[in-house]
């Protein structure tokens, strides 16, 4: 494409349209960048925002296999460049760490040369089954198509356990970061390092869109069923002024999404509600009697969840700071909820279908159907949902430009969303929907009662070879042939008019 042709075509397009095309332009460059050592494969787009994207590379072997999948990221702006680094900081402090994502040391890498005209840029592990935000719609769809035969199902107790787990790992790694206990550390799974002085570590980031999931793995008790849960995107990270404030802003973020979790078609901003839930705890609880929590009344009043997961939510998100278990006690009934907690224990309040959802072989055939299997399909199109796929989730919500998502009390809600000069993060930007439409939840419960769409959706059509902007070229194009106008769908689809 010569520079003539290039300054018209700027020059006819509307704000929005510039930014995509100056942004995919950007995702070219850096793919050009990196493809001039032939052991690097461009394999295509790992997701993309306002202030940045992520792009997908093969690491090939002598025989032109692919040996790994490795994702780069790379910010568009100043304040992005800062945050680029300060998430390279915080993951090199992780390194090692089960359940963080993974920093790769990467030649073509560089975080200091935005001065010559090019993108700072990190490389990380590629992590394969999308985030917990798609899981959640998925599982709608499941829901739905159940619906239609009179049954409702609520996300097995099992898999709500095993997130918790993987969450309550997270938090570990955050306070033990593995790194600073063995400097070669590789792969550890995160436990309590006691007396090992603790770190005030922070996400500060806890969107449904950055707890991404990874592989099943069968020989693993806790990863045989439900694929490990793993948490990205440090962008935003901090560290607190205690380990106390640290634990309990981290705490209440991996206790929100099993909220999200378990009332799957709730807006999420109806579950950060500004009023409290009174909830009883049992004497037999390390805390009994009567606490104000965050924890939604319409969760714990559902029969069919384990009355020791809701205890538990229910403690991590309290009004009083004195209320959520410590550290040890969170991990220690996590690990024992998923070894040991099955039908005997919680399922005399559910009903036959969602008893026989609790079992191995169901719980596997879930998965297998809304993540392991799931990449290739796309949504129906009646829910208006983006077409992308999985694999488009990865690229994180601090350069996707969404506000930060922080617990109570509400002073520090305030303090650090003044801090970053953002708004409290709202469900249907991060979705992708224009202000005062339906969320993904409300269109599905609008359908359940009619026709609901199936859970398998259609298959996508394989990618194509033209690059991001020519793909866009080719789209805004096409747009102005229809109407006259430049109104394009995203940029980044793989599907080509």
């Amino acid at each position: 494409m010569d520079d003539s042709f290039l300054g018209r075509f700027f020059l006819g397009l509307n704000t929005e349209d510039f930014y995509e095309a100056k942004n995919a332009a950007v995702a070219d460059q850096i793919a050009r960048n990196f493809t001039v050592n032939p052991k690097l494969k461009y394999l295509g787009l790992a997701g993309v925002g306002r202030h940045g994207g992520a792009l997908l590379f093969g690491d090939m072997d002598d025989d032109g296999k692919v040996l790994r999948k490795i994702v780069v990221k790379y910010s568009l702006n100043q304040a992005a460049d800062d945050d680029l680094r300060n998430e390279a900081n915080f993951l090199n402090m992780l390194s090692g760490a089960e359940h963080i994502a993974q920093i790769i040391p990467l030649a073509e890498t560089d975080l200091n040369i935005a001065a010559r005209g090019r993108r700072p840029t990190i490389a990380l592990e590629y992590i394969p089954h999308g985030a917990i935000r798609q899981f959640r719609q998925r599982f709608c769809l499941y829901h739905a198509d159940m619906l239609k035969q009179n049954i409702a199902v609520h996300i097995p107790n099992r898999i709500l356990w095993r997130i918790m787990l993987c969450g309550a790992r997270q938090i570990a790694a955050m306070a033990w970061p593995p790194k600073y206990i063995d400097p070669e550390a590789r792969n550890v799974r995160e436990s309590v390092r006691s007396p090992m002085p603790t770190m005030a570590i922070t996400q500060n980031s806890s969107h449904m869109d950055n707890f991404i999931l990874g592989d099943v793995l069968r020989n693993d008790p806790e990863h045989n069923m439900m694929p490990l849960v793993k948490l990205i995107d440090f962008g935003r990270g901090r560290i607190e002024e205690s380990f106390e404030a640290a634990y309990l802003a981290n705490l209440w973020g991996i206790a929100h999404l099993i909220v999200c979790l378990a009332l799957p078609y709730q807006d999420e901003r109806n579950l950060r509600s500004t009023d409290y839930s009174q909830h009883m705890l049992p004497f037999d609880c390390e805390v009994s009697g009567l606490i104000q929590t965050d924890a939604p009344l319409e969760f714990l009043a559902i029969q069919q969840f384990d009355p020791n997961l809701k205890h538990l939510i229910a403690r991590c998100l309290a009004e009083d700071p004195s209320v959520p278990p410590l550290l040890p006690r969170l991990l220690a009934e996590c690990e024992d909820a998923v070894a040991n907690r099955g039908l005997q224990e919680f399922g005399e309040n559910l009903g036959p279908y969602q008893a026989a959802l609790e079992t191995d072989q169901e719980i596997e055939a879930l998965i297998r159907t809304i993540v392991l299997e799931a990449d290739t399909m796309e949504p129906p199109a009646d829910l208006g949902l983006d077409p992308l796929p999985t694999l488009a989730r990865q690229v994180g919500t601090t350069l996707m430009g969404l506000a930060c998502a922080v617990p109570r009390p509400q002073q520090q809600q305030q303090q650090q969303q003044q801090s970053r000069g953002g708004t409290r993060w709202d469900a249907r930007a991060s979705a992708g929907l224009p202000e005062g439409g339906a969320t993904f939840a409300e269109r599905v419960n609008q359908m359940a009662g009619g026709a609901a769409p199936s859970v398998l959706g259609r298959r996508r059509r394989a990618p194509q070879d033209p690059t991001l902007f020519e793909r866009f070229v080719r789209r805004v194009n096409s747009m102005r042939r229809i109407d006259g106008s430049v109104r394009s769908r995203s940029v980044y689809s793989t599907d080509v008019d």
